[in-house]
């Protein structure tokens, strides 16, 4: 298949490019880097908010992979974060739209639902998560996915063009920079998490009540919308490894491995299906590897509700619709990685 591969030189975007190169797919990639190091691809450097280029990109193919965007909120303002990842995002829809492509697939985000980034709080309704889950976003970045989903079925109502919106967690790519600064941030998680087990239901709740304070001051000062280095002064040196805590806690623990991100999205490409499909797309296990169950009691001890049973430690994201839908069954353990 002649696939665009948008940001396709990007985190997700390379492991996505070599699979569909290894599987013999033809790969345009657009990329705003001015040259390609990936062999076997017929490369544009360009913006997706410049709409001639795309419509250039995107003629002659006949599926869109759409990746490119600001990743986080802290590489932009809110207006250039709606910019690229809006507005950018209705260009590639339109320039698919008039050339007669019928098939993109987005790259959405687990931040859709606007609990990690929000500078308000949204607290969850039932476990484990999934696409029926109401969304609350209050930043910019999180407020873009679910802009990227809205056009992506405004377009298959328009023109259907069948989209699949893969809503990512941390994406994890071994022997890279990335996965060391995951490596590094996540550490002593584990430990925090055994020792909040260890402590008496009253003396639990007590401590997470502090952690949530601990996080609400987080919001407040909006400090996830910076780069690290401009927060705040937040009172956090004594507090580095509770601060990781409830960071990974925002996003429920849930994770991808790279190679399970690039096959999400080559099946989404190739699935018989038709319409516009939100797909949570993760490990079908929390990436710390613990018991679910008490990660919810311990750390959302006001969600009492269940879709089903949380058993061992299966995510409390759920990825059964993508199962369903695409195929999507993970390959990559997360366990030993982190």
């Amino acid at each position: 298949m002649n696939v665009l591969v948008t940001g396709g030189l990007g985190v997700v975007g390379r492991p996505v490019v070599a699979r569909l190169l290894q599987h013999g797919h033809m790969v345009r990639v657009l990329d705003r880097l001015p040259q390609c190091d990936i062999a076997g691809v017929n490369y544009l450097s360009g913006d997706i908010t410049d709409m001639e280029t795309l419509r250039l990109a995107v003629r002659g193919q006949q599926a869109v992979i759409h990746l490119a965007a600001i990743p986080i909120p802290s590489q932009g303002s809110g207006p250039q974060i709606f910019h690229t990842n809006g507005s950018g995002t209705f260009n590639v829809y339109a320039a698919a739209a008039e050339e007669g492509i019928r098939r993109v697939v987005c790259a959405s985000s687990i931040n859709f639902l606007g609990y990690y980034y929000g500078v308000r709080e949204s607290p969850f309704q039932y476990f484990p998560v999934d696409e029926e889950h109401p969304n609350f976003t209050s930043d910019a970045y999180s407020f873009s996915k679910d802009i990227v989903e809205q056009i992506a079925a405004y377009y298959w109502r328009r023109d259907r063009i069948t989209s699949l919106c893969l809503r990512l967690p941390a994406v994890l790519p071994p022997e890279s920079e990335r996965f060391k600064m995951y490596r590094q941030f996540f550490s002593g998680t584990l430990q925090v998490v055994s020792e909040m087990g260890r402590l008496p239901e009253p003396d639990r709740l007590k401590r997470y009540q502090q952690l949530t304070e601990l996080w609400q001051n987080v919001r407040s000062q909006r400090a996830l919308q910076k780069p690290f280095q401009d927060w705040p002064d937040l009172g956090l040196d004594a507090q580095h490894v509770d601060m990781r805590l409830m960071m990974s806690r925002a996003n429920l623990w849930a994770a991808i491995h790279a190679e399970d991100a690039a096959q999400a999205f080559e099946k989404a490409m190739l699935a018989e299906v038709e319409g516009c499909h939100p797909l949570f797309v993760n490990h079908d296990q929390n990436w710390l590897g613990f018991e679910s169950e008490l990660l919810a009691q311990w750390f959302f001890p006001e969600v009492k509700q269940r879709k089903h049973l949380l058993a061992g430690a299966q995510s409390l994201v759920s990825a059964e619709r993508a199962h369903q839908l695409i195929g999507f069954t993970p390959e990559y353990s997360l366990q030993g990685l982190l």
